[in-house]
C-alpha cells in the first residue's frame, strides 16, 4: 500500500465505493494483520488498528500532496508570509493555544524546511499512532484477558509491513515531487 501511494500519490484521493478485494489491497490487510499476532488483540481490535494506520497514512497522503503543489505555487505563502499573517489574525484572547504556537514560530517556516517538516510530522504521528497501540496492547497483556505484570515491558509492534524502522522508511511517502532534493 506505502508503494502504491509513493508512486502514485493522486490514488489517496480516489472515491472508496467498498471494501478492498484486488489480491494486492488483500495481502498488504492480511500482512498487516499478521504484524499484529501474538499481541493478544481479538480480530476486530485488529482490524480496527490497520484501519487507523490505512487512514492515517491516506490523510497525511492527501493532505501532504495538496500542500506539496500549493507549496510549488507559491514556496513564499509557506514561509514568513504566512506566519506574519497568522499574528496579524489570531487573537490570543479567542485562540490562546493557536497564538502561542503562532508566537513560538511554528509557522515562519523557510521554502527549504517545508520537505524535511513534511517527512518529521509524517514519522511524528505515526510514532504517536503506533505507540498508543502498544500501551492498549500493554495494558491487555500478550494474551486475552491477562494484565502485563507491574515492570513489564512494552511489547514492539512488528512494523506493518513497511520494511525496517516502521517510521523512518515511512517519510518517504510524503515526499512528493515539489520535495525533490
Amino acid at each position: 500500500m506505502v508503494a502504491l501511494y509513493r508512486a502514485h500519490p493522486w490514488a489517496a484521493t480516489l472515491p472508496l465505493t467498498g471494501p478492498p478485494v484486488g489480491p494486492t489491497n488483500l495481502a498488504w490487510f492480511d500482512a498487516a494483520l499478521g504484524a499484529l499476532d501474538g499481541t493478544g488483540l481479538d480480530a476486530g481490535h485488529k482490524v480496527a488498528v490497520v484501519m487507523g494506520l490505512i487512514t492515517y497514512v491516506q490523510g497525511e497522503i492527501r493532505l501532504t500532496t495538496d500542500l506539496a503543489a500549493a507549496f510549488a505555487d507559491d514556496p513564499a505563502a509557506f514561509g514568513a508570509r504566512y506566519g506574519a499573517a497568522l499574528s496579524r489574525v489570531v487573537d490570543p484572547r479567542a485562540l490562546p493555544a493557536l497564538a502561542a504556537v503562532v508566537a513560538a514560530g511554528m509557522f515562519d517556516v523557510t521554502a527549504t524546511d517545508f520537505c524535511a517538516d513534511v517527512a518529521a510530522d509524517f514519522d511524528f504521528g505515526l510514532g504517536c499512532y503506533l505507540d498508543g497501540v502498544a500501551a492498549v496492547i500493554a495494558r491487555q497483556g500478550t494474551a486475552p484477558g491477562r494484565r502485563p505484570a507491574t515492570g513489564a515491558r512494552r511489547p514492539r509492534l512488528r512494523p506493518l509491513g513497511f520494511g525496517g524502522s516502521s517510521t523512518r522508511r515511512c517519510s518517504s511517502v510524503v515526499e512528493q515531487p515539489p520535495c525533490k532534493r
